[in-house]
């Protein structure tokens, strides 16, 4: 078996030019907290997760059916850090049942594409929910 070095394939990785990062959603966000690019995002991020965690929760608009004390409980020990403790909320609502509540049932949820080349849509009414309740974060 042969294998390509990594350097070899760079060209076949697909990289967004500057158009692309322009219209970002993560560049759009990292201005928003007062970055000037993801990189920087990225550092801040690093030097305080806190921080980067807390925004990224407001920014995504979370809807909390019960508020978290804190967005973490420590760093020391990153394998038992919680995230949000105390917090529950309902991954299913947050991610579906909101739009349609906020009268976007029948925008675009998920386009998909077939191995066929055939495509189409499903609206977030589309999509079906099993809203059990919250959950501890």
């Amino acid at each position: 078996m042969t294998t390509t070095p990594l350097s070899d394939i760079d060209h076949l990785v697909w990289q967004p030019g500057q158009l692309e990062l322009d219209r970002s959603r993560i560049l759009a966000f990292a201005r928003q907290v007062g970055c000037a690019d993801v990189d920087e995002l990225g550092a801040a991020a690093n030097e305080d997760p806190g921080w980067f965690w807390g925004y990224v929760a407001d920014w995504l608009q979370l809807e909390w059916q019960r508020e978290p004390t804190s967005v973490f409980d420590q760093l020391d020990a990153p394998h038992n850090t919680k995230w949000f403790p105390g917090g529950a909320l309902n991954i299913t609502d947050n991610a579906v049942d909101r739009w349609i509540r906020a009268g976007r049932g029948n925008d675009t949820a998920l386009p998909w594409e077939l191995e066929n080349g055939s495509s189409g849509r499903w609206t977030f009414t589309q999509l079906p929910t099993k809203s059990t309740g919250s959950h501890e974060v």
